[in-house]
């Protein structure tokens, strides 16, 4: 659904367009962990604490499930039944992006990150 008139939409393209491509990902990896956490809420509310792979299941069912084939979602649940064991990230963890796209850019000459450095590249907002 699209309701939104064409110039607030071009207003609003234009202001996310104008910051930068890590900016917009720190955005997209926040928003994202907030609809899991929304999401993560309402499985609980329905059905109670659950154990940590039953509730990636569920997860993973209301973000995807309308999406994909009987086959397709049985394949990709049964294969987290083998990599039980693996430390693989479900979604994006915001920390890490945020902690990467915040690390100032090397300056080879030098070995250091300089304030003028950060600023040019527009990491200087804290």
């Amino acid at each position: 659904m699209n309701d939104d008139p064409i110039d607030i939409e071009e207003r609003f393209r234009k202001m996310i367009m104008a910051r930068s491509p890590q900016e917009r990902l720190a955005m997209a990896c926040r928003m994202f962990a907030t609809a899991k956490a929304l999401v993560r809420a309402g499985i609980e509310k329905e059905h109670g604490l659950l154990r940590p792979d039953k509730l990636r299941e569920h997860v993973f069912l209301r973000f995807y499930g309308q999406d994909l084939g009987e086959a397709e979602k049985t394949a990709i649940l049964n294969s987290w039944k083998v990599d039980r064991g693996s430390n693989t990230p479900n979604g994006c963890s915001v920390p890490a992006i945020v902690n990467l796209v915040k690390q100032p850019p090397h300056n080879a000459a030098h070995g250091t990150s300089s304030k003028e450095d950060r600023y040019k590249s527009g990491l200087n907002k804290r």
